[in-house]
């Protein structure tokens, strides 16, 4: 399901602040994680997922689907953020934790790479957390 809201410049402002407390929270507490009650699966660090997208913006992956946002640029990748925050938002009200979880790792990616479409480093997030 994909909702598209509309935002004040504010709204928008606030959205993205809690979006990035939230990743930061979810993602720093652990890499690995009992999945489905039986596996240990290993799984990316939003420290790793960065540095993932960061080679393939400089390698300029063909056909990578980061190449392709970049290019697009920040209005669309800002567009992109406001959709997926709104999936989460309404996954966490109407879709249950494994729908919330899928919904906020790709929210977590579209704010990679609005960081790398802003030439900003994870330092620089991190010294607002």
């Amino acid at each position: 399901m994909t909702i598209k809201i509309c935002l004040t410049f504010t709204g928008i402002t606030h959205i993205f602040d809690a979006v990035l407390c939230l990743t930061y929270l979810l993602l720093m507490a652990s890499t690995l994680k009992q999945h489905k009650g039986s596996k240990v699966c290993s799984m990316k660090s939003f420290e790793n997922l960065f540095t993932e997208l960061k080679g393939k913006a400089a390698r300029g992956d063909d056909g990578s689907g980061t190449v392709k946002a970049l290019e697009a640029g920040k209005h669309a990748i800002g567009k992109k953020l406001v959709e997926e925050a709104a999936e989460v938002w309404m996954a966490s009200e109407y879709e249950g934790q494994e729908k919330t979880a899928e919904e906020i790792s790709q929210l977590i990616y579209h704010i990679q790479v609005m960081m790398l479409a802003c030439d900003l480093t994870l330092g620089d997030v991190y010294k607002y957390l």
